[in-house]
C-alpha cells in the first residue's frame, strides 16, 4: 500500500513497528537518521520529540525499497502465525507453510511466463492471495487495478 494512500492511524502503525525491526533500525542509522522512540509519537509539549517522530516519519514515507522489504517480512511473520492462517482460511484463502518461500523472481521465468515447477505455481498463487487478503484488497482487486492503470493512460 503507497504510503499516501494510506491514512494517518495505519501511518502510525506501520511507523510503530518499523522502529522496532534490527534491519530498519541498522538502515536508517546508516543513512544518519535517529530511529524515533514509541514514546514520541505521543509525547506532548516535547518539541525535540515531535521533530524526531515528524522528521523519521518524512524519510519513511519516501524509502520505498525498505518499506517493501519491511513490508514484506511483516507479511512473511503473519503468514506464520497460526491464529492469522485460521481467520484467513474464514474468508477461503488457504495459505501453507513454505509459501513465503514463492516470493522470489527467479522461480518465474518472465518471458514465458511460467513458473519453474507446478508446486511452486501452486505456492506463488496461495502467496499472491494470502498478500492480498492481508492488506485488505478483495477479489476485485485486480480487475479494479487494470481499469485504473487503462484509465491513467
Amino acid at each position: 500500500v503507497k504510503w499516501e494512500e494510506m491514512d494517518p492511524d495505519e501511518q502510525t502503525m506501520e511507523l510503530l513497528a518499523c522502529i522496532k525491526d534490527k534491519t530498519v533500525k541498522s538502515f536508517a542509522k546508516s543513512r544518519g537518521i535517529t530511529v524515533p522512540t514509541p514514546s514520541d509519537a505521543t509525547k506532548q509539549g516535547d518539541d525535540i520529540a515531535k521533530q524526531r517522530w515528524i522528521h523519521f516519519q518524512d524519510w519513511w514515507a519516501f524509502e520505498k525499497d525498505a518499506r517493501r522489504a519491511f513490508c514484506l517480512r511483516e507479511m512473511m511473520h503473519a503468514a506464520k502465525n497460526k491464529d492469522v492462517q485460521k481467520a484467513a482460511a474464514q474468508d477461503g484463502i488457504i495459505v501453507m507453510d513454505g509459501d513465503w518461500l514463492s516470493t522470489h523472481p527467479s522461480q518465474y521465468n518472465e518471458e514465458t511466463h511460467q513458473f519453474d515447477d507446478v508446486v511452486n505455481e501452486e505456492r506463488w498463487m496461495r502467496w499472491k492471495a494470502f498478500c492480498l487478503w492481508y492488506r485488505g484488497f478483495d477479489d476485485n482487486f485486480e480487475a479494479s487495478e487494470s481499469e485504473s492503470e487503462s484509465e491513467s493512460e
